[in-house]
């Protein structure tokens, strides 16, 4: 169905006339990491509450000494639950890839 006139053709301004040879398509690259990206973050959202939080804190730069601190939960113990997360995510992420293949 084309919009060709009408209130949503002049709210959104479509312009025929946009010349496709000066659009920026993203390469191949970028679609992959935005894919793996949004895979990451699917499977992340999966992840119990502690693991999903601790997992977007480290993300985010967090150190482990700054998240010990901050929360009295020794380093050692936030870097085994981050290891054994990674573990999951990746084993999971495998796969995954091995089922689509």
């Amino acid at each position: 169905m084309e919009c060709t006139r009408g209130k949503f053709k002049k709210v959104y301004r479509i312009d025929e006339r946009v010349p496709l040879d000066n659009l920026e398509l993203p390469t191949e690259d970028d679609l992959t990491k935005a894919i793996q990206r949004e895979t990451l973050e699917i499977w992340i959202s999966r992840l119990n509450w502690f693991d999903k939080n601790l997992v977007k804190l480290y993300l985010e730069g967090y150190t482990m000494k700054e998240l010990s601190d901050q929360t009295g939960i020794k380093a050692a113990t936030l870097y085994k639950a981050l290891e054994r997360t990674r573990n999951t995510l990746t084993d999971a992420i495998r796969h995954r890839t091995r089922e689509e293949s």
